[in-house]
């Protein structure tokens, strides 16, 4: 557990201390954006990965693996400026815990939601797309060369789909992070000038909306 909160904090130290100050608007639509969000509502996104990151603070990894279906032998590579992190985690957190997704590098994620109110909840990660289910699609990369993050996020709904996005600074602060709208049987590709090494996903919802605009 100690040497998964220290390679936390390196990660964290070298990778957002930088930009901070850039922090609120890391991220951009591919797509032309219509301004048609006049009924768009925010969530408070941010307490509930404060919440998350508190429970991780709070309990053995190890232990909580028992239950959870953590990720197992999680090959972690990320460009930086000046240099490559490429190691192994024997163990890492759950890519779905307290309704919350987290997203790592070179991840590709097909979620399986339920409705819950008024929003969609995370209850499972799958390997691929299902003929008979809808799954949302997320991936994190960094492409072929360069130190920038990508997120692409599919939508396979019949209505728009919104999420909250975050990521977190070495001293655990939880920074909002703007986002696109996926218009129905489409995708969204966010892009963000530094390396991210993990992306958390909160507030996934449909919109009445059939528009796409970039907001948290």
């Amino acid at each position: 557990m100690k040497q998964i909160v220290q390679l936390n904090r390196f990660i964290q130290c070298r990778l957002l201390i930088p930009c901070l100050f850039g922090m609120l608007a890391l991220s951009g639509c591919a797509t032309t954006a219509i301004d048609d969000s006049s009924d768009y509502v925010a969530y408070d996104g941010v307490s509930q990965v404060e919440a998350l990151l508190e429970f991780r603070d709070q309990n053995a990894l190890e232990e909580l693996c028992w239950d959870l279906p953590c990720r197992e032998d999680f090959d972690l590579l990320v460009r930086f400026e000046d240099g490559t992190l490429d190691t192994r985690l024997p163990l890492y957190w759950p890519q779905i815990q307290k309704e919350t997704v987290s997203v790592m590098p070179n991840e590709t994620l097909y979620v399986e939601l339920v409705e819950s109110g008024d929003f969609l909840v995370p209850i499972a990660v799958h390997k691929q797309q299902d003929e008979y289910k809808s799954y949302m699609r997320v991936r994190m990369s960094q492409g072929e060369s360069g130190t920038g993050t990508m997120i692409t996020l599919s939508n396979p709904f019949e209505q728009t789909l919104k999420i909250h996005a975050h990521v977190v600074d070495a001293s655990g602060q939880v920074f909002p992070i703007r986002s696109c709208s996926v218009v129905p049987s489409s995708s969204s590709y966010n892009s963000m000038p530094h390396p991210i090494t993990e992306y958390f996903i909160t507030h996934i919802r449909l919109l009445p909306m059939n528009a796409i605009f970039c907001a948290y």
